[in-house]
């Protein structure tokens, strides 16, 4: 979304945008809640796949603006306060 929306305000025509996502995670922290280990990722890795006939300049502006910008990398990189609540009916 962040891509596609930037791509248009920069001129940049899209033929193809995805973003794969892999990580690595200790499972014992999730499966048995060991403690010492987080049952979360260790560590992820993003590769972005970009087509467009754009000069190459036009697409590492696009890149480097979605990075900057992009709410769901914000939240990763950074981290979000969270609140959780639990309703029980």
């Amino acid at each position: 979304m962040t891509a596609r929306f930037f791509a248009g305000s920069l001129k940049v025509d899209l033929e193809e945008y995805r973003v794969d996502v892999e990580g690595d995670i200790n499972i014992m922290g999730f499966l048995k809640g060991d403690s010492g280990i987080r049952p979360s990722f260790q560590g992820i890795r993003v590769t972005v796949h970009v087509k467009s006939k754009a000069p190459q300049e036009k697409i590492t502006e696009l890149l480097t603006m979605v990075e900057s910008r992009c709410p769901v990398g914000e939240t990763v990189l950074h981290g979000t306060p969270v609140v959780v609540r639990h309703i029980v009916t």
